[in-house]
């Protein structure tokens, strides 16, 4: 899914759990950069601060750029690089971790339809 951001689901359990929209003390901490739309979602709950470890490494967050916008009448204080090589080789473990199972679901179900047998993803 499309919105199914670690950054998006937190905001959304901590305005439930608050009843509110707003979270003006609410700190959140990330393993990577956030994107435009969770940096959208950050400035909408009125967040005060970002902490992220891992810098998104095509370009594309705008990190900086949204959270100092006044956006929203908000701007959110951000501190990028915490522990960036641990959130990084999380990251990319995770990722291949991930690449893996899904390419073992594609060979379980081309085996389930005749052609040749899936071998397990190594761990």
């Amino acid at each position: 899914m499309a919105t199914a951001h670690a950054e998006m689901r937190a905001i959304d359990r901590a305005c439930k759990k608050e009843h509110s929209w707003r979270l003006p003390e609410a700190e959140l901490y990330v393993t990577l950069e956030p994107c435009p739309m969770c940096m959208g979602a950050i400035l909408n709950a009125r967040i005060k601060r970002v902490w992220f470890g891992a810098y998104e490494q095509k370009g594309r967050s705008l990190t900086s750029e949204l959270a100092n916008a006044n956006l929203f009448n908000h701007t959110v204080e951000v501190t990028g690089g915490v522990l960036e090589k641990d959130c990084s080789e999380v990251l990319t473990s995770f990722f291949q971790e991930m690449r893996a199972r899904e390419k073992f679901k594609k060979m379980k179900q081309k085996a389930k339809s005749g052609t040749k047998p899936p071998v397990s993803p190594k761990k």
